[in-house]
């Protein structure tokens, strides 16, 4: 009886489960997700729009803070890392490269925040992103949230790499330079 009683329990929550995704998803508005489109005139070609470190990007609703940007030897960790394993070392003549990426959606829509739209830029060379030592995974915005990034990056001793983002939701892309150490770091 009681397998029974369990079975008929575990039927009733599936469907209920069910039909609640199929009226969530019935009930999305496209209309509402944010759509950034940047450009010259009305054609909308791509733009490059260029921030230093410290300074607040805005694009549309959505507000893009990095306030650390720093070449290390000893790199943070996050707490959910995008990957667990075994992290990239440093061979001689490499170091870290470490951005805190701290995104606000102040639309009414959804914005979709991927650590991948990120890349590190050496001249015209993309430094590969250690997954071990950044986070946390894709995650999507509601109205009036934000999320911290850290993402970490190997690059060559006394470079000068620029964070580049390209999100989905804008026509362009974002370059973020200079440095800036974590307050109290020395």
């Amino acid at each position: 009886m009681n397998k029974f009683l369990c079975m008929c329990s575990a039927f009733c929550l599936i469907g209920t489960l069910a039909a609640f995704g199929i009226f969530v998803g019935g009930c999305k508005d496209e209309a509402s997700t944010t759509t950034v489109t940047t450009g010259t005139g009305s054609s909308g070609r791509p733009t490059t729009l260029e921030f230093e470190v410290g300074e607040t990007a805005v694009a549309g609703d959505v507000k893009i803070d990095v306030p650390v940007l720093t070449l290390t030897a000893v790199p943070a960790r996050p707490l959910y890392a995008l990957s667990s394993g075994m992290a990239l070392t440093t061979a001689e003549g490499e170091t870290y490269y470490q951005a805190i990426v701290r995104i606000e959606n102040a639309g009414d829509g959804t914005v979709r925040v991927d650590p991948a739209d990120f890349s590190a830029m050496v001249g015209r060379h993309v430094a590969p992103l250690d997954r071990f030592r950044s986070g946390p995974a894709a995650r999507t915005l509601l109205h009036g949230t934000s999320l911290e990034l850290i993402l970490t990056y190997v690059v060559p001793e006394d470079s000068t790499p620029e964070l580049v983002y390209h999100p989905p939701w804008l026509n362009g892309t974002i370059i973020f330079t200079g440095e800036q150490k974590p307050l109290g770091a020395i």
